[in-house]
């Protein structure tokens, strides 16, 4: 235990890819269950979480893609302008997949929108 602290204490940075809701959630249920049993006892299921570790270079992030599906009432029109307030849409996203940090593909009436 004592080599794989210290293994982690070199680590500059650690990213959740993938399942940071259900590692919000555990660090709150320990929290709470803390709190109700007030003996430190790193043993107990609650002080622990199931994660496994990848090196950057065997990591592939998916494509962050939405199918959009109830407009809320509005008209496909209207709800590309009111998004167009947040972010620039682009017509016609031929590509489907981001081509670039921060983009992403929106699926909308039959058409792919960047």
């Amino acid at each position: 235990m004592k080599k794989l602290k210290k293994e982690f204490r070199e680590v500059d940075a650690l990213y959740i890819a993938d399942g940071h809701h259900r590692a919000a959630a555990a660090t709150t249920v320990a929290r709470n269950r803390r709190g109700q049993n007030k003996s430190a006892d790193s043993t107990k299921e609650y002080e622990s979480v199931l994660a496994v570790f990848f090196p950057h270079t065997q990591l592939r992030v998916m494509d962050y893609n939405r199918a959009v599906k109830d407009l809320n009432g509005l008209t496909p029109e209207k709800y590309l302008e009111k998004i167009s307030s947040c972010f620039t849409v682009s017509k016609n996203f031929t590509a489907r997949s981001p081509q670039q940090l921060h983009d992403f593909g929106m699926y909308l009436g039959g058409e792919w929108y960047k």
